[in-house]
């Protein structure tokens, strides 16, 4: 059973007597608030430096990738379009990995009737880093 939310974020020392101060009249206490969606949005950052290479050439169906939470063993598959993945790894080799921030985004679902959950309509936005202007000198 998972602890209230209150309980996980004001710990109480155990000295402390009672729950609380009462609540309001005519308010009802909750700690928790299911909301029930069929999908969750991510947007996760990889590092350019981190993406494995393709072959740049020939034919290439849709890839699966494992996204791996580092320090557990939670890993959710994603599958992203082959030709979307060559033109990420095209514009990061012509911009420079330090010249871009690369975003991975899609939807977190969970297959009906249960299991793993995984990334669905994933893609990638590759963002180019505007230059930094040269700094004027203030003593000329």
């Amino acid at each position: 059973m998972i602890p209230p939310l209150r309980a996980r974020l004001c710990p109480r020392p155990a000295d402390t007597p009672g729950p609380g101060p009462p609540p309001r009249r005519g308010a009802v206490p909750m700690d928790e608030i299911p909301i029930s969606v069929k999908k969750v949005k991510l947007s996760v950052p990889l590092k350019p430096d981190g993406l494995p290479r393709v072959p740049m050439e020939g034919p290439i169906g849709d890839l699966t990738i494992r996204l791996a939470l580092e320090g557990s063993g939670f890993a959710v598959p994603a599958r992203v379009n082959g030709r979307s993945y060559r033109k990420m790894i095209k514009t990061v080799a012509e911009k420079g990995a330090e010249n871009v921030v690369i975003v991975l985004q899609g939807d977190l679902v969970a297959p009906p009737g249960g299991g793993p959950v995984r990334l669905e309509a994933a893609g990638f936005q590759v963002i180019v880093k505007a230059p930094v202007a040269p700094a004027a000198n203030a003593g000329d």
